[in-house]
């Protein structure tokens, strides 16, 4: 399930960064002309909170190598899964 935060009268759903199509065709009922302005604020305010916590991140030239370092060992095989390090077994 999506996270959520209560806004006003309605709950907003955080949107994903890529919607996909069926995300795309979903209708809304019942949506009063009072909630769209929170819908839209809200949405509006997670997507711009999200950019000012990118913009530094990606700026830095440190953070550019360690995403880079990072995707090299990870096409080397140089990656231990979750279930490895805390020697769990996998029950799905």
């Amino acid at each position: 399930m999506k996270d959520k935060e209560e806004v006003g009268p309605i709950v907003s759903y955080t949107i994903p960064k890529r919607l996909n199509k069926a995300d795309m065709e979903t209708k809304v009922k019942d949506l009063t002309v009072g909630e769209f302005p929170s819908l839209i604020s809200a949405t509006v305010k997670g997507v711009l909170e999200d950019l000012i916590e990118d913009i530094p991140a990606l700026s830095s030239d440190e953070y550019q190598r360690s995403i880079e370092e990072a995707r090299n060992d990870y096409k080397e095989g140089k990656v231990k899964y979750l279930e490895e390090i805390f020697n769990v077994q996998n029950h799905i």
